[in-house]
């Protein structure tokens, strides 16, 4: 009987040199003792935020959420210039510390911010669009060797004052680079000079500036020049993005211009809740999620809101109402009577449930906001154009969510409009059209309108034997 592990498979007795022991290994006096080779996983975690690579350490880190959303990228590396792992180690854990410490400190400045991320990069993508189209439009026009000469001598000393201010965490030169883009994306000029936002404005411009000297000296092209500029900013590369977008006021006069009056109404109601969520701001600049979050506003809106303005009566002037205003005055409403449902011990589980659906304020229904949502889409397609809101495109690149996509948020939606225990903190009332009964239709059809009155002009009353009076107001 023959084992495996004889001396003819270790490869003593055959000769076999392929199976003995390597000097380099340290190996033992058989070598069938000879330790296998370790090789080192590619994976292998060689410490907190350590990797390495050629046999030097870097330290890797991702940046927070919060200032990613600013326009931080996806992960920090650092090279720790050593090949020791004891000195990596030393170093990452002191660059860390400093890291966190600065990190809150951001943190605390965005969290600051007197307006949201969406509209500041909406802003830097107006102030990049701005200047860019203005270096085409000086490339392409004839200018004389001393206006060139005054030109960058301007741009050199705009460069050193933005230097100057941003060593010395001056931002009160963020005005003069981003006012007319604050103007168009709806930003107060008082926001300008906050160190969230004015740190952000300030660095724009000074890549701006650079780009600017760059086409003036070199006479290079600004949209291959300034490419990953414009890729930061969310800009093609290309002339038909640095036309002046269409602000949401004008795509909505632009959209009513060639629909019927039935979808004008529709268009203007849910253009009058956009320019309540949005303003009136470039519709280029609306990203996916602001979209998104402006039908979640529209979905939680009062199912009569609007129509309070008490122009209803003759010679009444009647008043201007914020869609904003009604829902925040329903939100308090409902979750005042919440808590006081839901605070009473007394009350069974159903009994709860009852009440709550009696008292809430009915907000709109699932099926209206799939109408809202294609009525904005239209507005949208007025602005961007047919490619934008095609029905063949991939889901990342929407503008405005998908059918299927405003589906799956309405299932996450309604859960969060419950309670812990299963009851509803929202409802909505749609109209329940139910056919008619055979005990109404019996009613119907004897009434006077059919049997004929008593009287011409009283056409309630009963006929009677000796007087029929029959009065057709239209052929049925």
């Amino acid at each position: 009987m023959k084992y495996k592990k004889d001396s003819l498979s270790i490869g003593l007795a055959t000769g076999n040199p392929g199976n003995l022991p390597s000097a380099r290994r340290r190996a033992s006096q058989t070598g069938s003792h000879a330790a296998a080779r370790r090789r080192r996983e590619p994976g292998r975690r060689w410490g907190l935020h350590l990797t390495r690579r050629n046999g030097v350490f870097y330290f890797r880190r991702r940046w927070p959420q919060g200032l990613r959303h600013f326009g931080a990228p996806e992960f920090l590396s650092l090279s720790l210039q050593t090949h020791v792992l004891a000195d990596a180690v030393k170093r990452s854990g002191d660059l860390l510390t400093a890291l966190e410490s600065r990190e809150r400190d951001m943190m605390m400045n965005l969290a600051e911010a007197p307006i949201d991320g969406w509209r500041v990069g909406a802003l830097l993508r107006e102030m990049v669009r701005s200047a860019v189209a203005e270096m085409m439009a000086r490339l392409e026009a004839p200018v004389t060797a001393q206006d060139s000469a005054r030109r960058v001598q301007k741009i050199a000393e705009k460069r050193a004052a933005v230097q100057t201010a941003q060593r010395a965490r001056d931002w009160s030169l963020s005005p003069e680079f981003a006012g007319a883009a604050a103007t168009m994306t709806g930003v107060p000029s008082e926001a300008l000079v906050t160190p969230a936002i004015g740190r952000e404005i300030l660095s724009t411009a000074r890549r701006l500036l650079d780009l600017a000297r760059d086409v003036k000296e070199e006479c290079s092209d600004p949209l291959h020049a300034g490419r990953a500029l414009l890729d930061d900013v969310g800009l093609a590369p290309s002339r038909s993005a640095l036309k002046s977008p269409l602000l949401l006021s004008e795509a909505i006069e632009k959209a009513c211009t060639a629909a019927t009056p039935d979808v004008e109404t529709k268009l203007r109601t849910v253009g009058c809740l956009a320019r309540a969520f949005f303003g009136d701001v470039p519709v280029a600049t609306l990203p996916y999620d602001q979209i998104v979050e402006f039908l979640h506003f529209v979905w939680n809106m009062p199912k009569g809101w609007g129509k309070s303005h008490g122009r209803n009566r003759f010679e009444q002037i009647g008043r201007v109402l914020d869609p904003r205003d009604e829902q925040r005055v329903a939100d308090q409403q409902d979750a005042a009577l919440v808590k006081d449902i839901l605070g009473n011990n007394r009350f069974s589980i159903p009994e709860k449930r009852r009440r709550l659906v009696e008292g809430l304020t009915p907000r709109l229904t699932d099926n209206y906001l799939f109408v809202q949502r294609d009525m904005f889409n239209r507005i949208v397609r007025a602005a961007l154009g047919a490619a934008a809101t095609a029905r063949d495109l991939e889901d990342e690149d929407r503008v405005v969510p998908s059918h299927k996509q405003l589906r799956a948020k309405l299932v996450e939606w309604h859960k969060q409009a419950r309670t812990p225990c299963g009851l509803p903190t929202r409802v909505s009332r749609p109209k329940r059209r139910r056919s008619w009964s055979l005990e109404h239709l019996v009613e119907l059809l004897l009434s006077p309108i059919y049997t004929g009155t008593s009287s011409d002009a009283q056409r309630w009353r009963k006929a009677t034997a000796s007087k029929r009076v029959l009065r057709r107001d239209a052929i049925y």
